[in-house]
């Protein structure tokens, strides 16, 4: 895609990008899956909370509900870095 007609500046360029950016960050915290196409797709999820055991004291911990992004190659993107 050429764009030789649009005209953007540095400045212009990053409140684009931060309004993009904003737009991602919205939908991420409804839990919504956001995706950029032929690049990957972002999917909030949740792990759920889960004890564990230190293996040298083995004393038992606790590990509450945290919350991820989790990001997935597109497969074009896959197949073009040769993953």
């Amino acid at each position: 895609m050429k764009l030789d007609s649009v005209v953007l500046t540095s400045a212009g360029a990053r409140e684009v990008f931060q309004e993009v950016m904003a737009l991602i960050r919205e939908a991420l915290l409804k839990g919504n899956p956001v995706t950029l196409p032929n690049v990957c797709t972002l999917t909030p999820y949740t792990k759920k909370a889960r004890n564990f055991r230190h293996p040298q004291t083995g004393k038992l911990f606790r590990v509450e509900r945290t919350k991820y992004v989790r990001l997935i190659l597109s497969s074009g993107l896959k197949n073009d870095l040769g993953a």
